[in-house]
């Protein structure tokens, strides 16, 4: 049994391949916790566009963080639904580093990633981040192509 499921999401097609899996396992389930980590990079070029235009960055940041928010509480529901215990993590920086970190903070017992995620890098080859998340963390980790 998994007592502790760290499951990344970026809410792609990938990422709901885990989903259906977790469904699936959910009877050697503890706890999932549901881990969104918004790209740094990416957030850093939106605050610039911002800046240059005379928008008021912290208002277009929680907008962007509370549609993030808003798509892994759907998440969540689904996964309630089918009677598993979960909770929600929403953080900004690198996903990869983010995904390690999480994992021990939580002390999870493994981590369920998709192999690929939004970019188009990603789809060509084993996803950037799942394949950073493999060589460095030290937890089990799960893919699901």
């Amino acid at each position: 049994m998994y007592e502790k499921i760290i499951y990344p999401t970026d809410f792609s097609e990938g990422s709901g391949k885990v989903l259906e899996h977790l469904k699936e396992m959910k009877k050697y389930l503890g706890e999932v916790v549901i881990l969104h980590v918004a790209n740094k990079y990416g957030f850093d070029s939106v605050m610039e566009g911002c800046e240059r235009v005379g928008l008021d960055v912290k208002d277009v940041m929680n907008s962007l963080l509370k549609k993030e928010e808003e798509a892994a509480e759907k998440i969540r529901k689904d996964l309630e639904k089918e009677g598993i215990r979960c909770r929600i993590r929403i953080d900004v920086g690198d996903p990869a580093s983010r995904i390690i970190k999480t994992a021990e903070e939580e002390n999870a017992s493994a981590i369920i990633i998709g192999a690929h995620g939004k970019g188009f890098v990603d789809r060509l080859l084993l996803g950037s981040v799942t394949e950073k998340v493999l060589r460095q963390t030290t937890k089990p980790v799960v893919v699901i192509k």
